[in-house]
């Protein structure tokens, strides 16, 4: 009866109905009692990235709009609705960090080169995790997979960067934990690594 998604109310999990069979959940997020699942739909001609819980039914929308939509990460703070996901070009694909005002999704900082996999909030800043390792159109390689965004809405790479792909960002007892690759023969990748606070310097 529970079909991509179900909800979970202490004891049993419970059918959220209508939900399309036809999208790929990535990640889900709630804010103000409304439930958000992110992904993509794979609907020939439906271009929706995310889904959003009204109580009863499910309504979609374009977070990424185009013919690759997708997103990867939703995040909530402050108030606020992130997303991450992908943004369409005619030979390349840019990614980006969206965040919802009271009428559209406008891009958090610049685009960056890779897919950013993960969201968190920091010692007073958005950070992201993910496959990137510069900003777009660079060739610098300055920005090595774990990024955070400053007050001037640039990202900016935390400490000395990170190896390899970071799949998923926690913050727990005052410590950035981000979660990658394992270590593999000869390679530099990392399973976990932990990031204290003097690796933003602003």
């Amino acid at each position: 009866p529970c079909s991509r998604v179900a909800r979970w109310d202490g004891a049993a999990y419970s059918a959220m109905p209508g939900f399309p069979v036809q999208f790929e959940v990535s990640c889900t997020a709630e804010l103000n009692d409304t439930i958000y699942v992110g992904g993509r739909s794979t609907t020939s001609g439906v271009y929706h990235d995310l889904m959003k819980w009204g109580g009863s039914t499910w309504t979609g929308e374009s977070v990424f709009p185009g013919l690759l939509p997708g997103v990867f990460d939703l995040f909530a703070h402050d108030g606020t609705l992130y997303a991450s996901g992908r943004i369409p070009g005619v030979a390349t694909t840019r990614s980006c960090i969206k965040r919802h005002t009271s009428t559209e999704w406008e891009c958090v900082g610049q685009p960056l080169n890779g897919e950013i996999m993960s969201i968190a909030y920091f010692a007073g800043h958005l950070v992201c995790g993910g496959s990137f390792t510069g900003s777009f159109g660079s060739a610098a390689n300055d920005i090595q997979h774990v990024a955070f965004l400053d007050l001037n809405n640039t990202w900016y790479q935390m400490g000395d960067g990170l190896g390899s792909t970071v799949h998923d960002l926690l913050v727990e007892g005052g410590a950035l934990y981000a979660a990658g690759d394992c270590v593999g023969q000869g390679l530099t990748h990392f399973g976990l690594a932990r990031l204290s606070l003097d690796v933003i310097n602003t």
